[in-house]
């Protein structure tokens, strides 16, 4: 027979030991990435409540707010339209609202229909497009140092450029809503920058 050298009761003590330290640790993990879980939802929740917005939930966490193209700006033009005040300022009031840590990247997509240099003019236009939207949002109180802009042209197409119904799906407004970290701010879309 076999003799163990720890006692029966020594070794439900450590047992003991080991299942109060897995739970002092796992309780520990609750950092910021799962409180703010419940702001995104909220957020998301109330954005979504606006038909001229396409919300989504950006993976590992933020959220994109895309404002449908017909709701932005006149094709090959700067002119907003009437529908985008409207929707940009529902998207400050949720925002307001909410009171969470987050920096806005605004971001500007159009199609890919300029024959003479596709990419140059439509990169301007976006970069402009996503600018004045910008200023928008600063004027409307929301803090200057929590919003950068910029404009992709089309190089992120969300379907086929070929119709006139594709091309409508790819001009828009995109805003991306990220939290803000101690250590710095990590945007999970491929396409935001700084």
């Amino acid at each position: 027979m076999v003799t163990s050298f720890f006692s029966n009761e020594a070794i439900n003590r450590w047992r003991l030991f080991c299942c109060v330290l897995l739970v002092a640790l796992l309780s520990s993990c609750q950092t910021w990435p799962v409180k703010e879980s419940s702001w995104e939802q909220q957020i998301i929740s109330e954005l979504r409540q606006n038909p001229h917005l396409m919300v989504q939930h950006l993976d590992p966490e933020g959220i994109s707010a895309q404002v449908r193209s017909g709701d932005s700006f006149q094709v090959d033009s700067l002119a907003p339209t009437p529908a985008l005040y409207g929707v940009l300022d529902h998207v400050i009031s949720v925002l307001h609202k909410n009171r969470a840590a987050y920096r806005i990247v605004v971001v500007g997509h159009t199609d890919n229909l300029d024959p003479k240099n596709p990419q140059n003019t439509n990169y301007l236009i976006s970069s402009r497009r996503a600018a004045l939207v910008k200023r928008y949002l600063i004027d409307k109180g929301i803090d200057e140092s929590l919003v950068s802009s910029e404009g992709k042209g089309s190089a992120y197409p969300l379907v086929d450029n070929e119709t006139e119904e594709g091309r409508n799906v790819n001009r828009r407004i995109e805003l991306l809503i990220l939290p803000v970290r101690k250590t710095g701010t990590e945007c999970p879309s491929p396409y935001c920058g700084t």
